[in-house]
Order: structure tokens, then sequence, then C-alpha cells
């Protein structure tokens, strides 16, 4: 085995150690019933928000694709330049705000965390732990661990977080949830055969 290969081996323990760690911490800290409450409150939101600084906001993105299949009612705040004030110029008490955190020290994400507190909407953060900034701001915070072997943080245990509260969403919509997501599913399907359609004729 060359040092290149080692170098390889042991990074692939590293990754394998992290991701093993990191999920047994947040399944093992946090508590599913204050999971499904945070999941709960969203669901009974007009809308949900979701914000995510530097990497994170490409999980928001993802917990969007995903959660608009259950409900209309998720929307990306995008923090680049403070353009998010456009985004949340309709926010009110009515909403939520889900913050996803990939620093200890959030900047746009803090301050979009302050407007909607500003407006009585309930604001949920996603964070590594009670030292961030967000943990002051929101109204409930769900602590998870982004330790990783390389240069960036991990989002492993991030992920579970957001699919698990997306799947209690689903779940608590009942048959209107699953209406739509058969709905959507079956419009898929139609474009897919329709787009077959098109591909054979030419």
């Amino acid at each position: 085995m060359t040092a290149v290969d080692r170098e390889q081996a042991a990074m692939w323990v590293g990754f394998r150690r992290s991701a093993l760690s990191n999920l047994s911490v947040v399944f093992r800290t946090l508590d599913p019933d204050v999971v499904a409450a945070v999941a709960h409150d969203l669901r009974t939101r007009d809308h949900v928000y979701l914000a995510g600084e530097r990497a994170a906001h490409h999980l928001a993105q993802y917990v969007q694709f995903v959660a608009n299949t259950v409900s209309p009612a998720f929307r990306i705040v995008h923090l680049d330049g403070d353009t998010f004030v456009e985004d949340v110029v309709d926010m009110t008490d009515r909403d939520a705000l889900v913050c996803l955190s990939a620093t200890s020290s959030p900047g746009a994400l803090v301050r979009v965390a302050e407007l909607a507190r500003e407006r009585d909407a309930l604001v949920i953060a996603i964070a590594d732990g009670s030292a961030s900034k967000l943990a002051g701001i929101s109204d409930r915070l769900l602590t998870v661990p982004r330790q990783g072997p390389s240069f960036f943080d991990s989002h492993v245990a991030v992920l579970a977080v957001v699919e698990t509260l997306i799947g209690f969403v689903a779940l608590a919509a009942g048959p209107a949830g699953r209406d739509r997501i058969n709905r959507i599913e079956a419009d898929r399907q139609m474009l897919e055969r329709s787009q077959e359609h098109v591909t054979d004729d030419d």
C-alpha cells in the first residue's frame, strides 16, 4: 500500500467515524417529542421560511424541494447581500422561520431571525450548539453536531434531522398530504410519458 493509499484509507475511516458519531449523537440527544412538536408547529403555520447561510443554503433548498411535495407553504430566503428583505416582506405572526446554521456566528441569518422575532413569527434554529447566536433568538433550538475529518463541516446529522422533520410533517398532514403527494407523482409520470412521446416522434 502506497502512502497515498494509506492516506485515503485513513480518510475513509475518519469520514465513517464522524458520520456515524454525529448521527448517533443527534438521535441520542434530541427528544423525538420535541422534533414532533416542531413539525406540528411548522404544519400549522401559513408559511414556513427556510434560511441557510453559506453551505446550509443548499440544505434549505433541498428541504423546500422535498417539503413542497407535502405542502406549498415552504419558501426559500436568500441571504446574499441582504436580499432577504424582499423574501420576507410578507412574514407575519402566522408564519415560521427555520434557520439552518453553518457557522457559530452567522451574520445575515441572525438578522433575518431578529426580523422574524420582531414580527412575532416562530423561529426555529438548527445549529451546532447553545453557543450559537441563534440560540438566544430562537423559540426552539435543535442542536446538531457538524464535526468532520476534513476542511469542511459535516451536514450528515443536519440532513437526518430535517428529513425526520419533513417525515413528521407529512405524517401529520394525513390523507390531504398523501393526496397531494400522489397528485404530484401522477403529474410527474404524465410529463415523463409526454417527453417520451416527443423523443419517439423525433
